[in-house]
């Protein structure tokens, strides 16, 4: 990020990052810059997360999720950085509703003819009046009847010639001229009138786009052979390559038998060796606020709960809560004295980074999870596992619990209430409640 200092005051152009981080506990020290920057700008910087060894900074790469340059991603920033400084000048192309797009991608039909719908709708199609406008064609009138532009309307729904198509087809339709605009409000509003069940629309839908298409290539055989355009062989050919392809679909479909899904046995948490604690980690994270509440369950090898903790914490993605959830997991453990462990969490992508490589993973995780790979050398023995969420209940009704305290709280020895019922569907003992 890049600070502006506060008008009419002196900058000492030598200070550097480390003048305002705490040698002895790694962590902001901004008095020295405070009276220069703003509020926001203070909450902002606090919030870069340090690595606590104190290594050299990284260079990374912020278009990509590990921090290392490709060709892709540059391609991608600088195709992006040109697209939002293009002027915004008028175009051929059309914009269309979205309702539009989706109606054309749910299609039940070959990618050609979805293609050729987007090209239609966008205007792109190699019509007269499209090359006329390009300098191309010497007129833009319409090669068959030769009376009007050729735009996209005119060429599949209002020339002379199409009339015959679309009501000697199966659809019967009868194309009322003096309400079409546009190619994409017809096909629209078209499909908004249809009744039936969405299978039938589907249908219908499916054989418009194949009469467009048929339409398209008699117009093209037509200019380019110059002999009379046939409506009747439009409207067989259509027909029979839409009962084609709808035949072939459904003989797919026949043919493929749904898989039958493999019994699981049902998982339950699982203790560890003896003399080694197991801590269950677990987050939950609120978008709006960018906060998360952090839960940690400690169980022995007899699967008593030993002590628990729900806290909150700043967070601006799910994974960093997660990860955080690990580092809180890890340094409530050495708090609590224990020296061999074995830490479960739900976050697969978390748990692999420690696991494999830190740095290959996200590059906005890389002082948290350098903070948990320094807290855990303090350990004899330390070791890391992904759980499903169904064994790691625990530490997620904690989580839970902390976004709606959030306040630290710690239980030792003697769970909170509402988690008995989760230890005990784990199958193992837990302190009893006492009663008042």
């Amino acid at each position: 990020m890049r600070l502006t200092p506060r008008s009419n005051t002196l900058v000492d152009v030598n200070q550097r990052v480390q003048t305002v981080i705490n040698p002895q506990t790694k962590e902001w020290d901004l008095g020295l810059i405070r009276h220069l920057i703003t509020d926001d700008e203070a909450l902002a910087v606090q919030r870069i997360r340090l690595t606590p060894s104190g290594d050299g900074d990284r260079l990374v790469w912020p278009n990509t999720k590990t921090g290392d340059y490709t060709v892709k991603s540059g391609y991608h920033t600088l195709h992006v950085a040109s697209c939002r400084r293009r002027p915004r000048n008028p175009s051929s192309s059309l914009s269309c509703d979205k309702e539009v797009w989706k109606l054309v991608w749910n299609l039940i039909a070959p990618p050609k003819i979805k293609n050729f719908l987007w090209r239609a709708l966008k205007n792109c199609l190699a019509t007269k009046a499209n090359l006329f406008r390009r300098k191309i064609g010497t007129s833009p009138l319409c090669p068959i009847c030769g009376d009007e532009s050729e735009s996209i309307e005119h060429m599949l729904l209002l020339c002379h010639w199409v009339e015959p198509i679309w009501f000697g087809s199966h659809l019967n339709l009868r194309i009322d001229k003096g309400t079409i605009t546009t190619f994409d409000n017809w096909l629209l509003s078209f499909s908004f009138s249809l009744n039936g069940n969405s299978g039938d629309r589907s249908n219908i839908m499916t054989s418009i786009g194949y009469i467009c298409w048929f339409i398209w290539k008699m117009r093209c055989k037509t200019a380019i052979e110059s002999h009379p355009p046939s409506p009747m062989v439009v409207i067989c050919e259509s027909h029979a390559a839409l009962r084609s392809y709808l035949n072939a679909q459904a003989s797919k479909n026949a043919i493929r038998t749904p898989p039958v899904p493999e019994a699981h046995p049902p998982q339950f948490w699982s203790p560890p060796e003896n003399g080694v604690v197991k801590i269950n980690v677990d987050a939950s994270w609120n978008s709006e606020h960018h906060m998360a509440g952090i839960g940690v369950v400690l169980r022995n090898s007899s699967g008593v709960f030993i002590a628990g903790l729900a806290c909150s914490a700043d967070a601006d993605s799910s994974i960093e809560a997660e990860t955080l959830a690990i580092l809180e997991g890890c340094n409530f453990a050495i708090q609590q004295g224990h020296t061999r462990v074995v830490i479960e969490s739900d976050s697969k992508e978390a748990i692999s980074c420690l696991n494999r490589s830190i740095p290959r993973g996200r590059w906005q995780l890389y002082p948290i999870l350098c903070s948990i790979r320094n807290s855990c050398s303090t350990f004899w023995d330390c070791n890391w596992s992904w759980v499903p969420r169904t064994i790691n209940l625990a530490a997620d009704h904690l989580a839970k619990l902390a976004m709606l305290r959030m306040s630290l709280s710690i239980w030792v020895n003697r769970p909170p209430s509402s988690l008995i019922g989760i230890l005990d569907k784990d199958g193992l003992p837990c302190p009893p409640i006492l009663s008042a």
